[in-house]
């Protein structure tokens, strides 16, 4: 993918913020996809950065939290 942002550490570290905050699930997952669309971050990158299963993430996008 030409256009690809490596994901960097702060990038993760707000994902995990965001995770970590006592917030409604469905706002943190909706938070966590807005700051990876701004950033061009791809499910497969988030995985990698943070630990994250790919199957999670997928199954967040699908709404199934």
């Amino acid at each position: 993918v030409k256009n690809k942002v490596v994901l960097k550490e702060r990038d993760a570290g707000v994902i995990w913020q965001i995770l970590s905050e006592r917030r409604n699930t469905k706002i943190s997952i909706e938070r966590i996809f807005y700051v990876m669309e701004q950033k061009n971050i791809t499910q497969l990158e988030l995985s990698r950065r943070t630990g994250i299963a790919t199957s999670n993430i997928s199954d967040w996008k699908k709404k199934k939290t």
